[in-house]
């Protein structure tokens, strides 16, 4: 099946796009079979450049244009339809966006005093202050433990020193 497609041929930092019929599967920057136009998205308006008659022939074969292709031919009158929504909210964004809607739901119909809960307020439960656990970490036997394996060295210091200091006597 043939795809209308967006073929990006600019250099660094300067977009410039193809509008090309290719194969669906093919990647974009393979040869096209036929470029049908080309834009600058920078000047947009000025440097839209489309061949109608080839577009229309490839639509009437059934090619089927990429959303931003689809939206380019509705705004030139090519296709007579709604645009497309082109983007889309990556999960973590859209999962970010259901949660808070979903928190300002109930603030909103507290605001409008809308139907309170039935149940009584209950009172807190009496909270007891948690025990405080020492770290091992931190106590004066682990901070032995840790000099003796070398962690409180500098960062200058080598761990090697005493690997050489062994090889000196030997010589000596």
């Amino acid at each position: 099946m043939v795809a209308l497609k967006l073929q990006r041929i600019g250099r660094h930092k300067r977009p410039f796009f193809r509008i090309i019929a290719i194969d669906k599967k093919r990647d974009p920057q393979a040869r096209a079979q036929e470029i049908l136009g080309h834009f600058d998205p920078r000047n947009r308006k000025e440097t839209l450049v489309l061949k109608q008659e080839r577009i229309e022939y490839w639509l009437s074969k059934g090619a089927q244009p990429t959303g931003p292709v689809h939206n380019m031919l509705v705004d030139a009158g090519i296709i007579k339809s709604d645009k497309r929504s082109v983007t889309s909210l990556s999960k973590k964004k859209a999962a970010a966006k259901d949660k808070s809607s979903k928190e300002d739901a109930p603030k909103e119909e507290a605001a409008d005093g809308e139907e309170k809960s039935e149940e009584p307020d209950k009172a807190p439960e009496e909270t007891k202050p948690e025990e405080k656990k020492e770290d091992p970490s931190h106590s004066a036997e682990a901070s032995q433990t840790l000099s003796t394996k070398g962690w409180d060295k500098p960062d200058g210091a080598s761990k090697n020193k005493p690997k050489e200091e062994s090889k000196e006597e030997v010589k000596e």
